[in-house]
């Protein structure tokens, strides 16, 4: 299997990053939580929500960065 298809390079932040290395967050005050406490995305995309069917944008973090802000997020510890 070729690894570097897993690879991106953000056109939003110009950021390399390995695709399942990421979490993504399509909450926006989620994601809006996690860079009010320095955790910022490596590249936020436009998609579809599967459940409304309309446009939404799509944040992707950084998994390891993004879990002690994660588990804050689960225990309403963010603001």
């Amino acid at each position: 299997m070729n690894e570097d298809r897993y690879f991106r390079k953000s056109t939003v932040t110009g950021k390399s990053y390995d695709l399942f290395k990421t979490v993504k967050i399509m909450n926006i005050q989620q994601a809006c939580a996690y860079m009010d406490n320095n955790v910022f995305p490596v590249d936020i995309k436009i998609s579809i929500d599967n459940n409304t069917k309309k446009k939404c944008l799509v944040f992707y973090f950084d998994k390891e960065e993004s879990k002690d802000v994660f588990d804050k997020w689960c225990n309403y510890e963010l603001k």
